[in-house]
């Protein structure tokens, strides 16, 4: 849980610092295996300023991004392990808009007396709203119940050194919050680029992939229209037409088009748009990933708030399980890419050979694969042991010659398994109104989440967007916090 209370409009802030431990194996030769640099083994990662000290370590993998640059004249399914240059984003309307809002704490007039906050939560819409408090010269501290930052997207060391984390986590370039914040923060260099591009696994060809590839020379949408028209695979020429054809008002009326269409299903929206059932039949098949359970602040909330209709709609918000699965194996596997797949598994949502993909994880020798196991609701209380037992089985139908359920082929050297029992809440018609504004009719109480309300669904993106919205109806609300902790502190002395 992210949220935001000024109780006393005093508490001290604090300053994340702490070191960056990097494992890398480097390889000579950057035509065949993963090139890169090695960086120091400690680096300095201060998040907020104007703030007192208090330490951590933080554990920081490196992120898979997709680029806007396709890769071309490389065969399809060739592995790389080539990392593309950040694409120029600092001119993009989006990203302007988000370094607009930035810029607000920074320039904004100082407070006269800081406000001490307290930001119950260490995921990355507690630290966005923390960050940008700090920035507008108030002093937050943030509490977290665990002992690693990042809530749904914190990852861990085993005791062998290897990385395990809580979901695939990749996101696109057309996130500027983030592309925003890590920029203030210095550590655009922690990220990896790749293609723009979408691979699927084809589940009557085993072992066989359809790519989805965005062009560079196209704008965006229709850089996706090209890529949807000039796949072979997935799609006839009449579902493309379709397609294309059904997705069109989508792109002429943009996010009010989008937010109109809050109260239908996805099979009532295709049938509107005269779209086949291909799509819908995968969808009751996918996950969406996000950092936030809701269900734990519905917990939290004092009896005498749950009948405030600002909390009551918060019962439609939802969170759904998500299982995360990491696989070591004996040896290196062959069908793999440098990307994010889409398996097509009625199990197994995404997945990414991390040895190839991921600098962190990089081993010339043996794979280690990181699965979405998804959907999660009839496993979440199963075992490790069951879970992995299921994830092979599906893996045996995407490496038919290198994996068998019985690990008669590839042997699993270890394993993790992360169950987020309550994670993103789930999607469903008329949900968009539930969300949650960022500032309560609770005076002092503030809501930061991919859940509150921001113009993204669940996601990274969605977080720390919450957290700058969090973090400016507080500075907006400067004199009325201040006014009530003076009155608090008459109420006392008397």
């Amino acid at each position: 849980m992210e949220a935001s209370m000024n109780i006393f409009g005093s508490v001290s802030p604090m300053k994340l610092s702490g070191t960056i431990q990097r494992r890398y194996r480097w390889h000579p030769n950057p035509d065949k295996k993963c090139s890169f640099h090695k960086c120091s083994g400690s680096n300095r990662l201060e998040l907020f300023r104007n703030s007192e000290f208090m330490g951590c370590q933080m554990k920081a993998p490196i992120w898979l991004l997709k680029d806007k640059k396709p890769r071309h004249g490389a065969s399809p399914l060739q592995v790389f392990c080539k990392d593309f240059p950040r694409p120029e984003l600092e001119n993009t309307v989006n990203f302007l808009e988000a370094a607009q809002l930035s810029s607000s704490f920074l320039n904004g007039p100082r407070p006269r007396k800081p406000l001490k906050v307290v930001i119950a939560g260490a995921g990355l819409a507690g630290l966005s709203t923390a960050k940008y408090l700090a920035d507008a010269g108030h002093k937050p501290i943030v509490l977290e119940a665990r002992d690693v930052l990042g809530g749904k997207v914190a990852a861990w060391k085993d005791n062998d050194g290897d990385w395990y984390e809580t979901g695939l986590h990749i996101f696109f370039g057309a996130y500027p919050n983030m592309q925003n914040l890590f920029g203030e923060l210095g550590i655009n260099d922690r990220l990896q680029w790749k293609e723009h591009s979408m691979i699927f696994a084809m589940p009557n060809k085993p072992g066989e992939f359809s790519r989805f590839d965005f062009p560079e020379t196209l704008p965006a949408p229709f850089n996706g229209i090209f890529a949807i028209l000039r796949n072979s695979e997935m799609l006839t020429w009449p579902e493309k037409v379709r397609f294309a054809l059904g997705l069109l008002p989508a792109m002429l009326g943009g996010q009010a088009y989008v937010e109109a269409q809050d109260g239908l299903t996805v099979t009532e929206w295709m049938k509107r748009q005269s779209l086949t059932y291909i799509v819908h039949q995968q969808e009751k098949h996918g996950s969406k990933m996000a950092f936030l359970d809701v269900d734990i602040l519905k917990l939290l909330l004092p009896q005498e708030w749950k009948d405030i209709l600002y909390f009551k709609k918060l019962e439609k918000l939802v969170g759904v399980p998500v299982i995360n699965v990491h696989i070591w194996f004996d040896r290196k596997l062959k069908n793999t890419y440098d990307h994010l797949l889409f398996s097509r598994s009625p199990l197994l949502s995404v997945y990414a050979d991390m040895s190839v993909a991921c600098k962190e994880y990089y081993d010339p020798d043996r794979s280690m694969l990181e699965l979405v196991f998804a959907p999660a609701e009839q496993w979440i209380s199963c075992s490790d042991q069951e879970i992995v037992d299921a994830t092979m089985q599906e893996l045996a139908k995407l490496f038919p010659n290198e994996i068998a359920a019985d690990q008669s082929k590839a042997k699993i050297l270890k394993y993790h398994v992360v169950k987020t029992p309550r994670s993103v809440y789930k999607t469903v018609p008329d949900c968009e109104p539930c969300r949650p504004l960022q500032r309560s009719p609770v005076k002092g109480f503030y809501l930061a989440g991919d859940y509150t309300k921001q113009k993204y669904l669940a996601s990274m993106e969605g977080a720390v967007l919450s957290g700058k919205l969090c973090a400016q109806a507080i500075t907006q609300d400067y004199d009325v916090l201040v006014a009530q902790a003076a009155q608090r502190e008459v109420q006392v002395s008397i």
